[in-house]
């Protein structure tokens, strides 16, 4: 049976012989007008472009990533005995999972999510935000911290992959989606199709209220990308708060971050934007 030892494709190991043994993979697979991968042993664009429109059109990944790593759901696609690529192109990708229902140990649920959720860490750490948006935050909270405000940091990066689980638990729950059409993620090993819509709306229910979501979670939030602060700002009296400019501005009631349109000024200043709709969201943009 082919192997490889190592992962190929973007941020791979790419060692030539695994390199040159997913793309000769890669050209059995696609199809025509598409033009077959040079079998060079170097993964450069050409290779990663094909492995990520493998992982559209055949695994049907919503977050294509470019790779293929050893006993990974793209590798077991790309080296499935298949015939020679067709003559005429594929159908468009629908963004459907190609799996039925799944077996005993990844059926969504509670005691999936239990199993599993160290997988999927989301973070409170000021460290893991995005470069700049990080050090625009750093000013703000030092600011806040030198005018005696107190602050409470809830969540700074979202794991993505927990989003989709939060996106999809919630649509598969209130019947927006059927249970076999949610889209697959690579990274996680979870088949939403009990085999009936009343046992897979239950489980991912279970996932709902264990996550305690209230509204559809984006799986486009500024948190994902590092781009956003959920933190409860609050302090006693007035507080003078010292803006980008230096200026000092004096910030009395309402005394928390949520309300305080004063406060979202001085924010606004450093580049850290309060969404109003969400009582603890601050953003690169506030959204």
């Amino acid at each position: 049976m082919t192997m490889i030892t190592g992962s190929v494709g973007r941020k791979g190991a790419n060692k030539p012989d695994d390199v040159r043994t997913v793309q000769s993979l890669l050209n059995k697979k696609r199809p025509a007008p598409l033009k077959p991968v040079s079998v060079d042993g170097v993964s450069g664009k050409e290779t990663e472009s094909a492995i990520e429109e493998l992982q559209r059109r055949v695994v049907k990944l919503y977050w294509p990533d470019g790779r293929v790593d050893p006993l990974g759901r793209t590798w077991k696609a790309l080296s499935e005995a298949s015939p020679t690529a067709s003559t005429k192109p594929a159908a468009p990708a629908s963004g459907a999972s190609t799996s039925s229902t799944g077996t005993s140990g990844n059926l969504s649920g509670a005691s999936w999510w239990r199993a599993n959720q160290a997988k999927f860490p989301n973070s409170r750490s000021v460290e893991d935000l995005e470069g700049g948006f990080k050090l625009k935050v750093k000013a703000f909270l030092a600011a806040l911290s030198d005018a005696g405000a107190n602050v409470s940091i809830a969540s700074t990066l979202r794991n993505k992959h927990r989003a989709y689980l939060m996106h999809y638990c919630f649509k598969v729950a209130k019947g927006q989606i059927e249970p076999s059409k949610v889209p697959a993620d690579d990274a996680v090993d979870i088949a939403w199709d009990h085999g009936d819509d009343a046992t897979s709306r239950k489980a991912a229910q279970e996932m709902v209220n264990l996550f305690n979501i209230a509204y559809a979670p984006s799986l486009t939030s500024r948190h994902i990308a590092g781009e956003a602060i959920d933190m409860d700002i609050s302090w006693s009296g007035s507080i003078k708060v010292r803006n980008k400019a230096g200026n000092l501005v004096e910030v009395g009631s309402p005394r928390n971050g949520a309300d305080n349109t004063t406060l979202h000024s001085v924010g606004a200043t450093y580049g850290v934007h309060k969404l109003v709709a969400d009582r603890p969201h601050w953003s690169v943009n506030g959204h």
